[in-house]
């Protein structure tokens, strides 16, 4: 008998009991290699002392202040550090505790940006399928996540979801080389914005790399450059949504930055905290903030946005990430891992497609490579993958299941940035070995 009501009320859990690292341990004593980090969110390992350290100094210190009463100096530290990360332009931080509520400020704040403006009329918000933001009702209905979101319609507002358009060059996959998927996707967007109207549409949001709706796709080119134009063109705000690709995870500080434009507001949370603290910020340009100016308030807030003890652990981590050069060290060791995968997907047929940059890479599994036939959604290979490498000691993220109309059974890769090349090798020979076990599994039940 348990009274905790479990995300899956009818599985039983093994207990976790402690990490070290990149791995975790149940409280039989086995061991698991961490190789999505969570939920790509232990950027920087599991046990870290210094981190607690930090944390029982905080606590010790100051237990709460409220942002509506008091700043601390743990917030303007951090504020500061992660304003020096971002693109430049970027010079504000509002701190929250997640990246539900880090997307369902930059949407609160791009509304209440156009309506100090007096653009009263600017309300729309629109995005791309598949896409998702987060599981509160403003980030939920900017998400183009079907199941998801039918599973609290009709409370999610019809915002506009753009699907990529049909590619003509032939066997394209939406890969980022090619440039007619950029535009045309772009264009897509724009068109959408003028049925619209651009007088009613208030953002744009996306994810520079997708996580949990797409595994580890990457926008082909020029799609952000475009929008970027598109935004300015319309009055539009762009909010980059790096909620899960942001804090270096990609070889760059923010993924946004490999496409060489800069977002209106650019949303970031799991690594910032990297596991040890629920923590995220929207990232706001010196534009959008002047806006508030006038009035003084940006109508919003969360209880524990801003909170001491959260910026403390903040600024612990971005040390860590500082000292080991984390940011450089997901560069290199992603293409390792991206070479032992592109390896892997020669032995295993089950691989569709390796897509992914620096440590976020993903897996597209598919019943037929040569024609890239899905699985029939009833056989859940996605769920079975999963189950499969944790019971050989691998956890992995499933992605894609239920996201589109079209089914597609995907894995995200997503290892805490500080893990070593052994441990990388250890990594792929788990998955090898996983993989090895489904397709036997798959073969036995044809």
């Amino acid at each position: 008998m348990t009274n905790v009501f479990y995300r899956d009320v009818a599985k039983r859990y093994p207990k976790a009991v402690r990490g070290n690292g990149v791995y975790l341990y149940d409280a039989d004593g086995k061991r698991y290699l961490d190789g999505s980090a969570g939920a790509l969110v232990a950027a920087v390992g599991h046990g870290r002392r210094e981190i607690a350290d930090a944390a029982a100094a905080a606590i010790s210190t100051l237990g709460f202040a409220h942002t509506s009463q008091f700043t601390t100096e743990a917030q303007e530290q951090l504020a500061a550090r992660v304003a020096a990360m971002a693109p430049q332009g970027l010079e504000h931080v509002y701190l929250v505790s997640g990246g539900s509520e880090a997307n369902e400020t930059a949407l609160k704040m791009a509304y209440q940006y156009h309506q100090r403006r007096g653009q009263r009329a600017k309300e729309i918000v629109i995005s791309r399928s598949p896409s998702y933001h987060g599981n509160t009702l403003g980030a939920l209905s900017a998400s183009g996540h079907r199941s998801r979101r039918a599973a609290m319609a009709p409370l999610a507002d019809a915002w506009v979801q753009v699907p990529a358009p049909a590619c003509a060059e032939h066997g394209c996959r939406y890969v980022p080389s090619c440039s007619a998927c950029g535009a045309g996707w772009a264009d897509a967007v724009e068109q959408a914005i003028l049925r619209a109207g651009p007088q009613r549409v208030s953002a744009f949001i996306a994810e520079p790399v997708t996580g949990s709706s797409c595994a580890a796709y990457v926008a082909p080119e020029p799609f952000f450059a475009r929008m970027r134009q598109i935004c300015d063109r319309h009055d539009v705000l762009f909010i980059a949504d790096e909620v899960m690709c942001g804090m270096a995870r990609t070889g760059t500080n923010f993924a946004i930055e490999q496409h060489g434009v800069a977002p209106d507001i650019l949303t970031t949370a799991k690594g910032l905290g990297a596991g040890y603290v629920p923590l995220g910020a929207a990232i706001v340009s010196h534009g959008v903030y002047e806006a508030f100016s006038t009035t003084r308030t940006f109508t919003h807030g969360f209880t524990y946005c801003g909170s001491s003890i959260a910026a403390a652990i903040g600024n612990a981590v971005l040390s860590i990430f500082e000292r080991e050069s984390l940011c450089e060290r997901a560069r290199q060791h992603g293409i390792y891992l991206r070479h032992g995968l592109e390896q892997l997907a020669r032995s295993h047929p089950l691989i569709g497609e390796v897509r992914g940059v620096g440590l976020m890479q993903g897996l597209e599994l598919v019943a037929d490579r040569e024609h890239a036939v899905s699985f029939d959604p009833s056989v859940k290979i996605t769920a079975r993958a999963v189950e499969i490498a944790f019971a050989h000691g691998l956890i992995l993220y499933p992605a894609g299941t239920g996201a589109t109309e079209r089914h597609r059974d995907q894995l995200l890769i997503g290892p805490p940035l500080s893990i070593e090349r052994a441990e990388i090798d250890e990594l792929l020979s788990l998955l090898d070995a996983a993989l090895s076990t489904l397709e036997a599994d798959v073969s036995s039940a044809r």
